[in-house]
């Protein structure tokens, strides 16, 4: 028998309430912002994933970890808000410098054949090329809450400019 796919009041039911409330925070906003969701199955719990446009493209994931709530922010279009990457709390920005090199952009040939690369960019000063997977994964809590929604905002605004301009 399949396993039914939770609702977003399952998955806050998992977490302390302060979470929850970010959580839904979230997804109220990338909702507001055109955003359809579907929750995923993962190899501990859930993920939440936010896609926009057609075909659909996924702007962020929320991922469910035993340490609470994280978002995974797919910044396709960092180069036009590049001075905000700036802004981020040291803590934000440290996350960024630790996450994995993209292979794809160093040595091409290091990288799965479908992986369409990470990004390149300045970071306080700093050249980093990051794994799109990881360069912008951060923990959800109170003090990264407005940055994320912040970054969701610049990115969903520039994917939707991106969609208008195509046609």
């Amino acid at each position: 028998m399949a396993t039914e796919k939770p609702s977003l009041e399952d998955l806050l039911l998992q977490m302390i309430p302060p979470q929850q409330v970010m959580v839904q925070t979230l997804y109220d906003l990338l909702l507001e912002k055109g955003c359809a969701v579907d929750i995923k199955p993962s190899t501990s719990k859930f993920i939440l994933s936010f896609s926009l446009g057609k075909p659909r493209k996924v702007v962020a994931n929320i991922v469910f970890r035993k340490n609470g709530p994280a978002a995974r922010i797919y910044g396709e279009h960092t180069t036009e808000y590049a001075a905000f990457l700036n802004m981020l709390p040291e803590r934000m920005a440290h996350s960024i410098e630790k996450a994995p090199v993209c292979k794809k952009l160093i040595n091409p040939g290091d990288c799965t054949p479908n992986c369409k690369g990470g990004y390149d960019f300045d970071l306080q000063g700093t050249r980093v090329q990051r794994c799109k997977y990881n360069a912008f994964l951060f923990e959800v809590d109170g003090t990264t809450l407005p940055f994320i929604m912040e970054f969701l905002k610049k990115e969903t605004e520039q994917r939707q400019q991106a969609m208008t301009n195509q046609g």
